[in-house]
């Protein structure tokens, strides 16, 4: 199910996502950044960049905090469930790519 672009109300899907990003550990997080638009099939998406820090890129941390972010940036905005967009997450450590705009 995929809702139309113009269905989607952008404050209340900001308001959502904020919450859910003023969740997250700030020593695994450091800035998240999302944008609504067609994935590479034309259903409606919202695309998250994420800048980690350095605790949460370790190995031995990696996996699971990936996992706990994307959870719930899935669970607690319920992008999927109410307004039809596919969530799609990008991680990175660097922040010359998370600026840079190709990299959600």
């Amino acid at each position: 199910m995929s809702v139309p672009i113009g269905f989607v109300h952008q404050a209340q899907l900001d308001e959502a996502v904020v919450e859910a990003i003023n969740t997250l550990d700030a020593r695994e997080v450091r800035d998240v950044r999302f944008t609504i638009g067609p994935n590479s099939q034309g259903d409606q998406s919202i695309f998250f960049g994420i800048l980690l820090t350095g605790y949460a890129i370790h190995p031995s941390r990696f996996a699971k905090v990936t996992n706990k972010i994307s959870t719930t940036l899935y669970d607690q905005p319920q992008s999927y469930n109410r307004w039809g967009l596919l969530p799609y997450f990008n991680f990175t450590d660097s922040p010359s790519h998370f600026r840079d705009p190709r990299f959600m």
